[in-house]
């Protein structure tokens, strides 16, 4: 079946559906509210069933678990800086200042073989 015929058959069901809608709205409308409220508690009930037997006990993959052991250190972090109270800083001496690491330990320099570059000014 062609493209087309598919899209002049779907508008053929869809305006028979709206002819019943507008006849049914006129002729008998508490009838159309109680089906419409029927139909949609049956797709209510059916989604909650699907919903909980099925997607509710999937289990999250590795990366995902992951990801949320991240956001919760990094949300605990960031509480953390702002939840201190704001103390008088006081200027200390330069001497006594703790300086920082330059090298830390976690990163540690590759040396290569650096003789082989080449000059970019030959190119």
């Amino acid at each position: 079946m062609s493209r087309s015929k598919f899209s002049i058959i779907a508008y053929i069901i869809i305006g028979l559906g709206v002819i019943g809608f507008i006849s049914q709205f006129f002729t008998n409308p508490l009838t159309l509210l109680k089906s419409i409220l029927i139909t949609l508690a049956i797709s209510i009930l059916v989604f909650s069933i699907i919903y909980f037997l099925f997607l509710r006990n999937r289990s999250t993959s590795s990366d995902m678990r992951k990801y949320n052991k991240a956001v919760k250190q990094s949300q605990l972090k960031y509480q953390r800086k702002s939840k201190q109270p704001n103390r008088p800083q006081f200027k200390q001496p330069l001497q006594a200042r703790r300086r920082r690491n330059k090298n830390a330990p976690h990163l540690r320099v590759i040396e290569g073989n650096k003789s082989k570059r080449r000059n970019r000014a030959t190119f």
